[in-house]
């Protein structure tokens, strides 16, 4: 039978050294990263009282949107309406657009605009002050509903606050399911 005469007598000086070495040059290394990290978390970690975090305020955000955009798509608002609330964003959508219906609470640090796309509803045919033709017509006549874009938009750009977007159609009535 042959007999191994290992003894393990631990680690020597030299080995010791070098795993302290190791271990230091590793923690300064951790600690230099750590703060390099630290300075771009700080801005988004300023103490910002009226926001509940993004989460929160995207719902509200959506809530909020949601319901201006159902009072938008009714056909009872016209081209120049439409064409004033494109023209300036606001945090008080309820009194700068004149919208009917309760006051819309937006979270501080948003403002909402209203955008047209490219797929514009028609507009009335007019000649020498005389309607020859209503939006109205056209739409019955077959013509597509415009397509809007709804968004909140940040005042100030930082990781904890993001735009959200809406999306809708108008006038209503029109636009399919």
């Amino acid at each position: 039978m042959i007999t191994s005469n290992n003894k393990n007598n631990g680690m020597t000086l030299l080995e010791v050294v070098f795993s302290a070495s190791v271990f230091t040059i590793f923690l300064a290394v951790f600690i230099n990263t750590f703060g390099f990290v630290q300075k771009f978390l700080k801005a988004s970690e300023e103490l910002n009282l009226s926001s509940m975090g993004i989460l929160i305020d995207h719902q509200y955000l959506y809530k909020e949107m949601d319901f201006v955009s159902n009072i938008i798509s009714q056909p009872g608002f016209n081209e120049n309406d439409l064409d004033s609330m494109v023209k300036k964003c606001t945090r008080s959508p309820t009194l700068d657009w004149n919208l009917p219906g309760r006051k819309v609470q937006i979270p501080n640090g948003y403002v909402l605009c209203l955008k047209k796309t490219s797929l514009v509803e028609p507009k009335d045919t007019i000649d020498n002050g005389n309607i020859l033709k209503t939006s109205l017509k056209k739409l019955l006549e077959g013509e597509k509903p415009g397509i809007y874009v709804l968004m909140s938009l940040p005042e100030n750009i930082s990781s904890s606050s993001i735009s959200a977007r809406r999306i809708f159609c108008r006038p209503k009535p029109f636009c399919g399911n």
